[in-house]
């Protein structure tokens, strides 16, 4: 198959097929330079019709009802119709798919189209619900589900990426994913013309970014601020986000807790980063968090436990401050960080150097790249 190549991409994210500018989104404006088409395959958006972005990707929500469902409980059926239907008009190079669990329906029609068209199949772990610390039987239940898929199906994968290396390797590798099939290919993509320091004078406020889920432990976060807010009367601690736990955030929260939501744009998002601190992160598992390096690259202080990729980036004290999982760990923390500035703008400086590696250009073209290499 010669010149570029046309590919297939099974997502978990439905916002690209509602017309969310997502970072799903941003991440395809950049990857899809290297290929001649991507198709990406999407749950239901209610229309069910192709339509198609950045000039060459060809976006194709489910056409099944959402009526009870079926557009999930069929999905692994629409996906390998699909990608059939595709490979008639742009013969595919390959299939990857998101590894979602705990029913992995996408992931399942990827396989189905593989072995159909004999092309090789990318499946792509970006993390595991519930790992290093699981926030209840839920996510317990999830992290099994994906060590039991893994087990059962890594022989049906050519390749298997990884987004973290020292979190992600070791726990494949005991599912008894083969060394040789892991892929490590980060999945950070930094615009440093939008997330970069600023000549913003700093607020005395603490910021949160991500959404309000269990997993990020984030009412630690709220019982470690109450602490601190009682002896510094001037701080405050912004959240970004939204989530299933909103409403129990907005109970709980002290008054010194402003709650932006989503907030329109990813400059919108830097600005808050410049103007806080430091951004707190007191997540029990991830597959990033973005957010994390997000701040770093706009020069301002991380706190954050040691989950997804901040295991590999943390040097505590040095570039970030590392906490655990416990309020009282959180709180003297954040204490730290409003009794000694002058060390605080040392760590902003090192830890913004080492984000450089995740430049938006570089790193998918890195991504796409890796794969290209493995294309016949």
């Amino acid at each position: 198959m010669s010149g570029k190549k046309h590919i297939l991409m099974v997502t978990g994210d439905s916002g690209i097929a509602w017309g969310k500018q997502n970072i799903f989104y941003e991440m395809l404006r950049e990857f899809s330079k290297y290929f001649a088409t991507v198709h990406v395959i999407t749950g239901s958006n209610n229309v069910g019709l192709p339509f198609i972005i950045h000039e060459n990707v060809h976006i194709h929500p489910s056409n099944r009802t959402r009526i009870g469902r079926w557009d999930f409980w069929s999905h692994s059926d629409f996906v390998r119709k699909r990608a059939r239907e595709i490979n008639e008009r742009f013969p595919l190079a390959a299939v990857i798919s998101h590894v979602i669990p705990p029913f992995f329906p996408g992931t399942h029609g990827g396989m189905r189209a593989s072995a159909d068209l004999k092309i090789p199949h990318f499946a792509e772990v970006m993390h595991i619900p519930g790992y290093p610390k699981a926030h209840g039987s839920l996510e317990a239940w999830e992290r099994w589900a994906m060590g039991r898929f893994l087990k059962r199906h890594n022989k049906d994968f050519d390749w298997v990426r990884i987004i973290n290396e020292a979190e992600l390797r070791p726990y494949l590798k005991g599912l008894g994913v083969p060394k040789k099939k892991l892929l490590y290919v980060p999945a950070f993509y930094l615009d440093f013309d939008t997330f970069k320091p600023r000549k913003i004078a700093k607020k005395q406020q603490f910021v949160y970014a991500g959404r309000f889920e269990t997993n990020k432990n984030i009412f630690a976060l709220l019982d470690a601020f109450r602490a601190v807010a009682a002896d510094y009367p001037e701080v405050k601690l912004v959240m970004i986000g939204d989530g299933s736990l909103r409403e129990k955030v907005e109970r709980e929260r002290s008054e010194r807790v402003e709650i932006l939501g989503w907030l329109p744009t990813l400059k919108d998002v830097a600005k808050v980063y410049n103007e806080s601190l430091a951004l707190v992160m007191p997540s029990l598992s991830e597959g990033g968090p973005r957010v994390t390096l997000e701040a770093m690259a706009c020069e301002t202080l991380v706190l954050s436990t040691p989950v997804g990729i901040m295991k590999s980036v943390i040097k505590d004290g040095k570039n970030c401050l590392q906490i655990e999982w416990s309020a009282k760990e959180i709180e003297e923390k954040m204490r730290w960080v409003l009794e000694h500035p002058r060390e605080v703008k040392k760590i902003c400086r090192a830890g913004r150097e080492s984000v450089q590696m995740f430049e938006y250009h570089e790193a998918l073209g890195n991504y796409a790249k890796t794969y290209l290499k493995l294309i016949k």
